[in-house]
């Protein structure tokens, strides 16, 4: 009885205890639900925010003083045992007090309903639950996990991302995983000569890094059998982690949980500074196809705080 009792206490009562206090080390944060019936959707978002990260995240471009961005966005959702994500492209241009070329990673300047409001508004993606992490969040869970093996064709560096890899499959640390997703305007060395890659080809290839970032990620963590590992990666992103105030730190844990299916949704440049786009027919029925585009009406107090939205 006493090796039950001592059974049920290591392998029951902790884990509960131990899920307990990881969810308060969550923050939860306001987030306008769509009206109507859910759609079971998460808006998963990483912000590029450095109020208080560590040195070698700091920098000093002045836009950084003027709130965070949504630097990656992407769609989620649980269909049985699948988890299907769609990577969103940050640049779509949304409709901003009577503005159709503000861009969509900007709304987090204002938070998370105001990037909700532009998502179903604009469009029309209903989310139910928000979950978003920062950069250290990121850089901590890639090193809970041993780092994330990815496979590079040519050597490549960026001085502004702090990005200096060379060619063929590596082990990459949270920082160097962290600029390989956030590189935009890298070089190649091909046939011996450093290559600068273009702003289009910089924003499709950002998105591609992020996709094999993610996908690495999920993997390591479906596929793990050490419960200590799971431990140690949840409570290494915890304080890194805000929610929803109507989800749980339980719902997130399920969420990953899945044999994940990846797609990007198609997109076109309409700027001549080539950082602005829309979503092609193509990326409109992608949406239909998945589940997550569908009529939404959301309502929102529009923020009265005034920031420099260039970006």
């Amino acid at each position: 009885m006493i090796a039950a009792l001592v059974v049920a206490l290591v392998f029951v009562l902790l884990p509960l205890i131990d899920l307990l206090l990881l969810s308060k080390q969550v923050e939860k944060v306001n987030f306008a639900q769509p009206i109507g019936k859910g759609s079971d959707t998460w808006l998963l978002v990483a912000s590029d925010s450095r109020a208080e990260a560590p040195s070698y995240l700091q920098s000093d471009e002045d836009e950084q003083a003027q709130g965070e961005r949504a630097d990656l966005i992407f769609l989620a959702r649980k269909s049985g045992t699948k988890l299907i994500l769609a990577a969103l492209p940050r640049d779509i241009d949304v409709n901003y007090q009577n503005n159709p070329s503000t861009r969509l990673t900007l709304m987090l300047v204002f938070g998370p309903t105001r990037l909700n409001a532009s998502l179903c508004n604009d469009i029309g993606v209903p989310a139910d639950h928000y979950m978003q992490i920062d950069m250290s969040g990121f850089v901590n869970l890639t090193d809970a996990l041993g780092g994330v093996e990815i496979d590079v064709t040519h050597p490549i560096r960026d001085r502004d991302a702090k990005l200096n890899l060379k060619s063929g499959k590596q082990t990459l640390n949270g920082r160097q995983l962290l600029a390989f997703v956030r590189a935009r305007s890298y070089q190649e060395l091909i046939n011996g000569k450093w290559q600068t890659i273009s702003a289009a080809d910089g924003a499709n290839m950002r998105m591609e890094h992020s996709k094999i970032a993610v996908n690495e990620i999920q993997d390591k963590l479906v596929n793990t059998k050490n419960p200590f590992v799971w431990r140690k990666a949840a409570w290494s992103v915890a304080n890194g982690i805000k929610i929803d105030e109507n989800s749980s730190w339980s719902e997130v844990l399920a969420l990953v949980k899945g044999k994940l299916e990846l797609h990007t949704i198609d997109s076109e440049i309409v700027s001549s500074d080539k950082l602005h786009r829309r979503l092609t027919s193509k990326g409109e029925q992608q949406l239909r196809d998945l589940g997550f585009k569908k009529p939404c009406k959301l309502y929102h107090r529009e923020t009265t705080s005034e920031f420099d939205l260039e970006d």
